[in-house]
């Protein structure tokens, strides 16, 4: 008919001459001629599923094929149907490569934040813990000597070796949390505060009027945790800021987590995605979590996310963190 000379590119002169092998490529001409061997019943509808036809210039399509067999002047004859959904297959093809392109991306972010960690691992151990122990070897040789006060080295020994368990500890705490499920995130979050409070000259602030985390995903409130962290730790290392500041609230569907900070800032159109932002935004990701991310030169930064917590809209959170 008319429409398939002007999809397919064929004269209707060529297409008398044709079979509907000729449209077909090489490999699904075996699984067409299995079908035309089967016995086909009268007003029924065969779906067929989809098939790979060819334009005369060569192009491939995707189609789906609907058949009917119907009493056509008194002849038995057969009606088809012939869809083109190739676009439809082309925007699935193109979820699918978005999809495994997200899901590298991620497996690449997670070896980076491995690596990262290795890295951090391997310098405490070496300007902490290496240097302690290494002060311990010298006071353990020093009491070989005859003129040393033995007792002197064997307590100043014995102090270092705590110090280095201390050191050891903290190292542990900082990278295997106590479960939240014992502790809970409020919990956790608090004594993060503290520690930095106690060792950093930044005022870190922590605010969660409101903030209910019974109901919340275990793996929800850890992705929360380490957002933390990694934020509190680009606070410290690069902002050089003097008070810092973390929100939490919980609104009908969504958790908004909200960390501020005085420093010096930066142009988010350069630095939004580096390697720290970038492991919060992956982390926020997994539970579908929104990071946005304001900060100008001398004006500080301003990392807000938003969780939704069920299937129905998070507008009550995003309306407080307009308000905020």
């Amino acid at each position: 008919n008319r429409m398939a000379v002007q999809h397919y590119g064929y004269s209707a002169e060529e297409f008398e001459s044709m079979t509907i092998f000729d449209i077909r490529p090489t490999q699904e001409r075996q699984r067409l001629q299995a079908l035309i061997g089967t016995a086909k019943e009268e007003d029924k509808v065969y779906k067929h599923g989809v098939w790979t036809h060819v334009k005369k210039n060569g192009e491939l399509i995707f189609v789906e094929i609907i058949s009917h067999c119907i009493n056509y002047h008194g002849k038995r004859a057969t009606l088809i149907l012939s869809k083109d959904v190739t676009r439809n297959i082309d925007l699935q093809n193109q979820l699918v490569e978005e999809k495994i392109a997200r899901q590298r991306e991620i497996a690449r972010a997670t070896i980076t934040v491995q690596e990262k960690e290795r890295s951090e691992i391997a310098k405490e151990l070496h300007d902490n813990v290496n240097q302690i122990l290494t002060t311990v070897k010298l006071h353990l040789d020093y009491m070989g000597s005859p003129e040393a006060d033995q007792e002197k080295h064997r307590a100043n020994s014995l102090h270092l070796v705590t110090a280095a368990i201390q050191e050891i500890r903290r190292l542990s705490k900082s990278l295997v949390p106590r479960s939240l499920d014992d502790v809970g995130l409020l919990s956790s979050i608090e004594d993060l505060v503290h520690n930095i409070n106690g060792l950093q000259s930044l005022d870190l602030e922590f605010e969660h009027e409101d903030f209910d985390e019974v109901d919340l995903d275990a793996g929800l409130k850890l992705s929360i945790l380490r957002i933390i962290q990694e934020q509190t730790t680009n606070i410290i290392k690069y902002a050089e800021a003097t008070k810092a500041a973390i929100r939490l609230a919980t609104g009908k569907n969504a958790v908004l987590l909200t960390i501020t900070d005085n420093g010096v800032g930066f142009d988010t159109s350069q630095q939004s995605q580096g390697i720290g932002f970038s492991n919060i935004i992956n982390r926020a990701d997994i539970y579908k979590g929104k990071v946005d991310i304001v900060s100008e030169p001398g004006e500080g930064c301003q990392v807000q996310v938003v969780f939704p917590i069920d299937s129905g809209s998070h507008v009550l959170a995003t309306q407080q963190a307009e308000q905020d």
